[in-house]
């Protein structure tokens, strides 16, 4: 996807039109502008140690949860079978 290139003077004037009060950062206009030129996120080297132990821990969370209904219809489907076999069994 590529974004079409407009001239600096309707840039310039374009941010002028924004109203100051709206606190908007450069990078939202741009984003809102040209949704291929937002903004990228801060490389993993830049981000501290305590951010990225913090990102570590909520994707395994994540992952974990994930996996978790999985899990429980395994678990289900063997309950199914136990109680048909002794059913079986049984009757």
């Amino acid at each position: 996807m590529s974004c079409q290139r407009y001239p600096e003077e309707i840039k310039i004037e374009a941010v002028k039109r924004v109203p100051k009060k709206a606190k908007l950062s450069p990078m939202s206009l741009g984003a809102w502008v040209c949704p291929c030129a937002a903004f990228k996120p801060r490389s993993r080297s830049k981000q501290s140690q305590e951010q990225r132990q913090q990102v570590d821990v909520q994707q395994a969370e994540l992952r974990k949860l994930r996996a978790e209904p999985r899990r429980l219809t395994e678990e289900q489907d063997i309950l199914k079978k136990a109680a048909a076999y002794f059913v079986k069994e049984c009757g």
